[in-house]
């Protein structure tokens, strides 16, 4: 009988370097998600920040001044977690008593420093070039030398340390007064990690204790060299992964970035060096640089995953500063990412319940974590877009290559680019924003390729917006939205329009679908036809039809030129939700989560469409003749009027689609 695939069966993992199991449930993947989401960062960073005490030239809590330095910057920590100096700590002679037994504790000293990675406040390890972080491994080399035992064999090969470097504070790096244990090497990204400054930086504590974590991988690594005699536990397992494939992320001549076979967090990476380096200190300068491009590498992919600030804790785990020559010759230099982020750039894990109390558990399998990872290299999306779009952070707005925005009057767009990222969540796209007056697009031509954006002859299409009218006219002429590979899609952003505004404003993150709203007037749909292929929804010559959804109405009209309302097995119910209707209410109750799409909302006014044109194949929605089509989604109107003559959308590959949103027409 066949082994089974692990990928198919809940099983647990061994990790080799704590000793300890994490279970893998595979088929969690599929459950969904109701549960809290993290807010993604709206927020657009200067590059310089007067309030940032990290900051060149800034005064920090204490009152010291920070320099006007131009790379990387090392102070010691305002508010260091331990002290250099303190009362000594002894514990009572309680002749074997039970609180000497239970009840025990060390003393602790050591020192904590800061390390700035660049002076910009707006920029991260991803945003960096393997050049622009070489400074900061550099270092990271000198801070770990110049506290490093001289009875360490390491002493004997590390180069005479130049520390400071030109511009830090002399004073404060000078050599401790105390041999200490070990240095902890780490950064911490972002707010869902505590990270409590957004200007690039990480931190290094020295202590005199040997922490927890990299005491129980010590202990791993010389039991491996022991029973294996003399080989290295990562060295063997670096070798394997580079035959395997299947968890590796990035590599090149020095470096390997894999999903570990044994990880715990859903895209937790792993940096390993080919052969064996007990510390930084071990490093040529070709292999630093080597390391330069790994971590740009890894944290270019996370941000691109889910086109986000990705946060994460990084440490290095490396040969303790004072130890045995055993101790130093088993130690194996690494660099652990450990990341929170599960289904998308709000979905996290969280460690708790059954992780908590028993043992660590993950849904994704690494195999598939390092495959969608590998899928994310290339240029960093933040850099993709610019040219193409605007940031907006409170009100400012920057514009490149021709963002159209008013406010009071008239915005007019013509074969030009909107786009927006930063202010809103996550959306990209054409936008054109305009308060009090009219909005007008005349031919604007966007481009793109490979599963982003792609508009020709006044395509308007939005990754991660909503668009939202009221009191006002949002006219579209002869638009085609001609999408490719799920090209049109909305995701993370909201689009509100007020007197023929289309603009972004924040929230709606995680959207997909079509949108329809009006209230005040009158909804008219003339001939639309609606077919779906691989799915059971099917309208043709007016056919509306729903699956999965519930068609209400009591005492109310609804107006639509040779529409016919069919349903087949139980389409008029609703799975999960309470659909209410009143005066033609169409509607399902179930929240707006995890929908995408284009939004269209009006209040008071009138929305027109002249002979747009939507198709789509090798999908779930297929539309001709003015078709309207949701799967999951919500069309709303009350009172209002809403026409449409003709519409097409034309889209390839399943792209015009909701999926989980909320259905009301009063």
């Amino acid at each position: 009988m066949p082994a089974p695939i692990l990928d198919d069966i809940s099983h647990r993992r061994y990790n080799p370097l704590r000793g300890s199991w994490v279970l893998v449930s595979p088929h969690r993947t599929k459950r969904p998600w109701q549960g809290a989401q993290e807010g993604a960062s709206k927020t657009t960073l200067p590059e310089y920040d007067p309030s940032c005490y990290l900051c060149p030239g800034n005064k920090r809590a204490q009152g010291d001044q920070n320099p006007k330095y131009e790379s990387t910057f090392v102070f010691v920590n305002d508010y260091s977690a331990v002290k250099e100096e303190q009362a000594a700590y002894k514990e009572e002679d309680q002749n074997g008593s039970l609180s000497a037994r239970l009840l025990r504790a060390e003393s602790v000293t050591g020192k904590c420093y800061v390390i700035t990675f660049a002076p910009s406040h707006n920029l991260t390890l991803a945003d960096l070039t393997p050049a622009q972080i070489l400074p900061v491994i550099h270092t990271w080399t000198q801070i770990y030398t110049a506290h490093l035992s001289p009875y360490s064999p390491l002493a004997r090969v590390a180069a005479p340390t130049t520390l400071p470097p030109e511009g830090h504070e002399t004073h404060r790096i000078a050599k401790p007064n105390a041999q200490y244990r070990y240095m902890q090497i780490f950064e911490n990204k972002g707010a869902a990690m505590g990270c409590s400054n957004p200007h690039p930086h990480g931190q290094i504590w020295t202590t005199t204790g040997m922490p927890e974590e990299p005491g129980l991988e010590l202990e791993q690594l010389q039991k491996y060299r022991r029973e294996q005699g003399g080989l290295h536990l990562l060295v063997d397992y670096a070798q394997l992964e580079s035959e395997k494939q299947e968890r590796v992320v990035f590599a090149n001549a020095a470096f390997l970035a894999v999903c570990p076979w044994w990880a715990t967090w859903p895209f937790e990476v792993m940096i390993l060096p080919r052969r064996h380096k007990r510390a930084l200190v071990d490093f040529t300068d070709g292999e630093r640089t080597e390391l330069a491009e790994a971590l740009a590498e890894v944290t270019r992919r996370y941000d691109n995953l889910f086109e986000t600030q990705f946060p994460y804790s990084m440490g290095l785990h490396q040969a303790p500063l004072e130890g045995t020559e055993a101790e130093v010759e088993a130690s194996h230099f690494h660099i652990h990412f450990y990341p929170p982020l599960l289904r998308s750039a709000t979905v996290r894990k969280f460690l708790v319940g059954y992780e908590m109390m028993a043992e660590p558990q993950r849904d994704i399998t690494p195999e598939q974590a390092a495959a969608r990872l590998r899928n994310c290299g290339g240029e960093l999306y933040r850099k993709r877009m610019d040219g193409v779009g605007s940031e907006v952070d409170g009100g400012a707005t920057e514009t490149n290559e021709r963002m159209a925005e008013t406010s009071g009057g008239i915005s007019e767009t013509n074969e030009s680019i909107v786009e927006t990222n930063g202010g809103v969540a996550e959306t990209k796209g054409v936008m054109a924003e305009a308060t009090g007056g009219k909005t007008e697009t005349n031919e604007p031509t966007a481009e793109t390729e490979g599963g982003t954006t792609e508009t020709n002859e006044g395509i308007i299409e939005t990754d991660g917006g909503m668009t939202e009218a009221a009191g006002g006219k949002t006219e579209t002429n002869k638009p085609t939205t001609e999408t490719k590979e799920g090209t049109t899609e909305m995701n993370g952003g909201i689009t509100e329009t007020s007197e023929g505004i289309i603009g972004t404003d924040g929230g709606m993150t995680e959207t997909k679908g079509v949108m329809t709203e009006a209230t005040g007037g009158k909804t008219e749909t003339n001939e639309p036809t609606t077919e779906m292929k691989g799915g059971a929804t099917e309208r043709k010559e007016g056919t509306i039809e729903t699956d999965g959804g519930m068609t209400e109405a009591a005492g109310g009209k609804t107006e639509t030129n040779k529409p016919t309302t069919e349903t087949k097995e139980g389409t008029t119910e609703m799975d999960g939700g309470i659909t209410e209707t009143s005066e033609c209410i169409i509607g399902t109750d179930g929240g707006m989560t995890e929908t995408k799409g284009v939004m269209a909302e009006a209040t008071g006014g009138k929305t027109e469409t002249n002979e747009p044109t939507a198709e789509t194949e090798g999908g779930t929605t297929e539309t001709n003749e003015g078709i309207i089509e949701t799967d999951g989604g919500m069309t709303e109107a009350a009172g209002g009027k809403t026409e449409t003559n003709k519409p097409t959308t034309d889209t390839k590959e399943g792209t015009t689609e909701m999926d989980g949103g909320i259905a009301e027409i009063k």
